[in-house]
């Protein structure tokens, strides 16, 4: 089972587009933190209470471990953001964000990292979503979530899926 940390942008989207609690159903490890949960709506926290999503608390030694990896990113990146790269590592999980910022950190700490789309090529190529379900999901969030994914692959994917 691959265990996967999630920041907010990738659950608010996955949610916005009524995916969320399909994603958690395919047989991820889903994890975020404490922090992220208090950016997220109610819908989040029911998953938690249903054990779809895991909440890592962070003790006081794990505040100090996010605290020095904090010190080494830039100051783009939030604490909620700090929080899930730091999971990531702990964890030696991958690590889904919307969040370029953030991409950018995980690959500079080593840490496998992907999106969105990735999620969205997960559930189409495990069969759990219909390649014309993923694209309207896609398409809704481009047009009335204004989600940042980048506009050729969002396209390539969309051609592919409305053709198959």
């Amino acid at each position: 089972m691959k265990i996967v940390i999630h920041d907010a942008s990738v659950l608010i989207d996955l949610h916005r587009c009524g995916l969320l609690e399909s994603w958690l159903a395919v047989g991820v490890e889903a994890h975020t933190s404490d922090l992220v949960m208090l950016e997220v709506t109610q819908p989040m926290q029911k998953l938690a209470a249903r054990g779809l999503l895991h909440v890592e608390h962070l003790d006081v030694s794990g505040l100090l471990a996010l605290r020095e990896l904090q010190t080494r990113q830039p100051r783009s990146l939030s604490f909620e953001d700090c929080s899930v790269l730091s999971l990531a590592i702990q964890m030696e999980a991958a690590l889904l964000t919307g969040d370029a910022d953030l991409r950018k950190a995980a690959e500079s700490e080593n840490v496998e990292v992907h999106g969105l789309l990735w999620v969205l090529d997960e559930l189409v190529a495990g069969a759990h979503l219909s390649p014309v379900r993923a694209a309207n999901a896609l398409q809704e969030l481009l047009k009335n979530h204004r989600a940042r994914l980048p506009k050729a692959e969002c396209n390539a994917r969309l051609e592919r899926w409305r053709t198959t």
